[in-house]
């Protein structure tokens, strides 16, 4: 029941404009056109560190910054781990699992790894840790082969542990690791 609820409230949180009639749906208001001048004088240049701190090319963020847990501590009873291409489903499930925690006072967790952060060992170390004590794995649009293998191998190593696994499209070896009930 508990999976039920996490994977609902995410999905339907997430989802609400694909759900909602399209009568119901508000309007968009078209803007007037705005003029819009640079008073730079001189280019600056631009430089794009692929070796950051979490060395993804595009990630400048951690783990930990999406990690969600009870608001009072404890013992966790729950916990979900996910891993996307795009940050899109954090807020989803960030929500879900506040919500959860505050109406049903399951003590539940959940964090959210970028798939671009698993480049980093330090990264990938973090999300073994953290698949070694979760309940469930969602996955989402895992498409760059190396970075599915590297989820894959994590994962498997997982899986007849696991209460659930959920892959959204992805590469093969990642769908074939779905498992529900």
């Amino acid at each position: 029941m508990m999976l039920w609820t996490v994977v609902a409230l995410a999905l339907t949180t997430g989802c609400h404009a694909l759900v909602t009639p399209l009568a119901v749906q508000p309007r968009l208001k078209r803007s007037p056109v705005l003029q819009m001048t640079s008073t730079l004088t001189k280019e600056t240049p631009v430089t794009i560190n692929s070796e950051g701190p979490t060395g993804g090319m595009f990630t400048a963020s951690s783990p930990e910054d999406r990690r969600v847990g009870p608001p009072d501590g404890g013992e966790i009873e729950f916990k979900v781990v996910y891993v996307v291409l795009e940050s899109q489903y954090q807020s989803s499930m960030s929500a879900a699992v506040r919500e959860i925690n505050e109406k049903t006072g399951i003590k539940t967790e959940c964090v959210g790894y970028l798939l671009e952060e698993l480049r980093d060992p330090a990264n990938v170390a973090a999300f073994k840790r953290d698949l070694a004590d979760a309940n469930v794995f969602v996955g989402s649009l895992i498409f760059v082969q190396e970075l599915a293998d590297v989820v894959a191998e994590a994962v498997k190593a997982e899986r007849e542990r696991l209460d659930a696994v959920v892959v959204f499209p992805s590469m093969p070896e990642v769908m074939r690791l779905n498992k529900l009930g």
